[in-house]
């Protein structure tokens, strides 16, 4: 139920991480309709504003699952975490639904980890006028952002058999930062099969990498 979806369009990009509900056959139709309705929004709009996406991308996936809020209908939907690059100015704006963004910033030779909080909403239920909110970065040579769904967070590990937790996977992020951007998903793949050790994966992982 895990997807990522990337736009550009002369010096600007757009890149979402995306998590739907739901898992196997049901999960991989509806990041199927979701991707879908990413390439729709596109195509019709010329705003790179992340809110107005998101909000676009509501209205897309109602309209595409039929859903209203109704007593025994549907409750599927999507929780995303959206960036805009703009490569001519060095700038990302972030916008998301339940999905934060984190920022590492090299300050004193060590990368410090800013977690942006997300609206407490998501995409496809939400019919009521949720306003997200865009978050604006100048971005700096070596910035690293990373945008993550909850399967690692919420994967049971450790000697305690308990969740990694969001205070975990900011220590992992702290943990790779060490390595060169093109090291850390062997070191995070790694950790993650010790932390596992032997115990199922409970949900889909995907974690996005950049560095500027």
């Amino acid at each position: 139920g895990d997807f990522y979806f990337i736009h550009y369009h002369n010096d600007k990009a757009v890149l979402a991480l995306s998590d739907c509900t739901g898992h196997g056959i049901p999960g991989a139709l509806l990041s199927i309709l979701g991707t879908l309705a990413f390439k729709i929004v596109m195509s019709k709009t010329n705003s790179f504003n992340p809110a107005i996406i998101l909000k676009l991308l509501n209205n897309e996936i109602i309209k595409l699952l039929h859903q209203r809020g109704n007593k025994g209908g549907s409750f599927d939907s999507i929780d995303i975490a959206l960036c805009v690059f703009d490569f001519k100015n060095d700038t990302v704006e972030y916008s998301g639904a339940n999905i934060p963004m984190f920022i590492a910033r090299l300050e004193n030779e060590k990368y410090n980890i800013n977690r942006i909080k997300p609206n407490k909403a998501t995409i496809g239920y939400n019919i009521d006028d949720t306003q997200f909110t865009v978050h604006s970065f100048k971005l700096n040579k070596g910035d690293r952002i990373y945008l993550s769904s909850d399967g690692i967070a919420d994967q049971f590990g450790g000697q305690q058999n308990k969740k990694l937790k969001r205070k975990g996977f900011i220590q992992l992020i702290e943990k790779i930062s060490t390595y060169s951007i093109d090291q850390q998903q062997e070191v995070i793949e790694k950790f993650m099969r010790e932390w596992m050790g032997g115990i199922e994966q409970v949900d889909d992982m995907m974690l996005i990498g950049i560095e500027y």
